[in-house]
């Protein structure tokens, strides 16, 4: 499970992270994706996410990523949905949502 983070201007402070790791074959499980509260609002969870998926889709041969989040996090559910990725009800629970996103 590889770590990405992100950090602003230099700094060796961590603002971000994210790590992945495969759950079923040709499926990549996202997971502990959290940009520090003093750095949002700056884009770093855009650039976090697209880091990840790209690193996460360079190590295996992935159809299919899949993450999940807090229904409350509008603007991580916003971001998410940018980047491609949709909801799954069936998957979810009341407080967590299940997203997925195909690769092409």
């Amino acid at each position: 499970m590889p770590l990405t983070n992100v950090t602003s201007r230099g700094r060796l402070s961590l603002k971000s992270i994210g790590l992945w790791g495969a759950v079923q074959t040709c499926k990549i499980h996202l997971g502990r994706i959290i940009v520090a509260p003093q750095a949002r609002g700056r884009g770093l969870g855009s650039v976090l996410m697209t880091r990840l998926c790209a690193e996460a889709i360079r190590h295996a041969d992935v159809v299919q990523l899949t993450l999940n989040v807090y229904r409350d996090n509008a603007a991580a559910v916003a971001l998410y949905r940018d980047l491609g990725f949709a909801g799954s009800e069936d998957a979810s629970t009341p407080e967590l949502l299940f997203m997925r996103r195909r690769v092409d």
